[in-house]
């Protein structure tokens, strides 16, 4: 195909090649804009909702880092890593939680805790401290963290278990990015930082409690400490400077 392709707000497609190449995807608001270059190096954009289908099966094809599935993802390279960060974080709490559980239940705790979900968990918590009588402290504690991972569990859950997409308002002519779990609760890409603000919260709950039970201590008070784990009672060297190194 030569010549123009539909033109829309955003300029138009025209270009001597046979198939422009996408070079990169991009959002104005709602929308998903194609950003293309001609064989002159001129870019052109177009949003994704104008595109023929062959161009829209071409689009991942301007990033060959990643396979790209059958799909295309409605985030930014910006929200992608705000949802690395919560993942990360929920593993790190699903990990804690554990312990915690084995150490305050002891035998009464389920073999396969790690298996279970965090809603499991909490349940479990829940029904466990109604029968039981912790110190002041402690019990506030823990009544704490189980607000705090509530507060984001719902959230969490769509963000992870949903599907992303566009959820298109004829009224307003709009695509609103969001994610779609299969009982119809939505999480609207722009909550996706008010879910990362509620996780970091209660990963400092769920950290005081674990330093409570395992350690009998307060937590430190410093952040972003690393996780490391060594073999036996080997005491490694002080981390590097550079956390990321291999």
């Amino acid at each position: 195909m030569s010549g123009p392709l539909k033109p829309g707000p955003y300029g138009y497609i025209h270009t001597d090649r046979q198939d422009p190449e996408p070079c990169v995807l991009r959002t104005d608001g709602d929308r998903l804009i194609a950003v293309f270059q001609d064989s002159s190096g001129r870019h052109f954009e177009i949003p994704v909702a104008d595109l023929p289908g062959r161009f829209l099966e071409r689009l991942p094809e301007g990033a060959r880092r990643l396979s790209s599935p059958h799909y295309l993802i409605p985030l930014t390279d910006e929200e992608l890593v705000v949802m690395g960060r919560i993942t990360v974080m929920w593993g790190h709490l699903d990990f804690e939680m554990d312990h915690i559980i084995r150490q305050l239940l002891g035998q009464g705790a389920p073999p396969n805790i790690s298996d279970r979900t965090m809603g499991a968990k909490l349940r479990l918590l829940e029904k466990w401290l109604s029968k039981t009588s912790l110190p002041e402290k402690l019990g506030a504690d823990v009544h704490a963290m189980l607000y705090a991972l509530s507060n984001a569990l719902d959230d969490r859950n769509v963000m992870t278990h949903g599907s992303w997409g566009w959820d298109y308002r004829p009224e307003e002519d709009l695509y609103h990015r969001l994610a779609r779990a299969s009982n119809d609760r939505l999480l609207p890409v722009t909550q996706l930082y008010s879910l990362h603000e509620r996780v970091c919260e209660a990963s400092v709950c769920v950290d005081r409690v674990f330093y409570g039970v395992m350690h009998q201590s307060e937590a430190p008070p410093e952040r972003n400490r690393l996780q490391i784990w060594v073999p036996g009672d080997f005491r490694p060297n002080p981390p590097p400077r550079d956390p990321f190194v291999r």
